[in-house]
C-alpha cells in the first residue's frame, strides 16, 4: 500500500475527544481520587506521581466516568502559554480537569500511531494557527482540534509504524534512566 492510498481523515473520526470537567477549586486537596491539570502534562507523558487530589463526595461519580483518563490515553493542553503540549498516560488513571482535552481511541486506529501523528510539528502548527481567541490567554476548542486532518493507512500499517516508534521511545527512556543512575 503506497501513501497515495492512505485516507485523509479528520481527528474526530479517529478518536473521541473529551474536554475535561470543571472541578471546583475548593474540592482540591489531599484526596485519593486524582485529577490531571495542564501543569501535569510533561511531554511526552503525564506526571502521574504529582497529581492533584479531589474530593468527589459532592459529585455524581456516574457523570464523571467519561472524564477518566486511563493507561494509554493521552491528553492535550487547551489553553495558556503551553497550549498544544501533549502527554500519554503511562500508568494508573485519573480524572481530566477543565482545559485539558482527553483522547479516547477508536478501536480501528492504533493508539501509538495516532499519538505519533499528533507529536509532529504539523499538528502543533495547526494548534497555533487555530487558536480560538487572541485574548491574554490563548484557547482552542475540542471541536477545532477535532477538525485536524491527517493521513491514515490501514490498521496493519498503523500497528507496524506505532510499534516501531514506541520501541524507539522505550529505548530512549531506558537510556535516560541509565544516564540518570550514572549521574547520581
Amino acid at each position: 500500500m503506497s501513501m497515495k492510498e492512505w485516507e485523509t481523515i479528520q481527528l474526530y473520526y479517529a478518536c473521541k475527544l473529551v474536554a475535561g470537567y470543571a472541578f471546583k477549586s475548593k474540592d482540591f486537596g489531599d484526596y485519593p481520587d486524582k485529577v490531571i491539570k495542564i501543569t501535569h502534562i510533561v511531554p511526552p507523558t503525564v506526571d502521574m506521581k504529582n497529581l492533584t487530589g479531589v474530593d468527589l463526595s459532592q459529585y455524581e461519580r456516574k457523570k464523571l466516568i467519561k472524564y477518566i483518563a486511563k493507561q494509554g490515553d493521552y491528553v492535550l493542553a487547551m489553553t495558556g502559554a503551553t497550549i498544544g503540549k501533549m502527554g500519554r498516560i503511562e500508568e494508573s488513571e485519573a480524572y481530566v480537569n477543565q482545559r485539558v482535552l482527553l483522547f479516547k481511541n477508536n478501536p480501528n486506529v492504533d493508539k501509538d500511531y495516532l499519538f505519533y501523528v499528533l507529536q509532529q510539528n504539523k499538528f502543533q502548527q495547526y494548534i497555533l494557527n487555530h487558536i480560538d481567541s487572541e485574548s491574554a490567554q490563548p484557547n482552542i476548542s475540542a471541536a477545532t482540534v477535532g477538525k485536524y486532518e491527517f493521513l491514515l493507512p490501514s490498521l496493519k500499517i498503523q500497528n507496524k509504524i506505532g510499534k516501531f516508534l514506541r520501541l524507539i521511545d522505550d529505548k530512549i527512556n531506558v537510556n535516560n534512566r541509565i544516564n540518570d543512575n550514572l549521574a547520581a
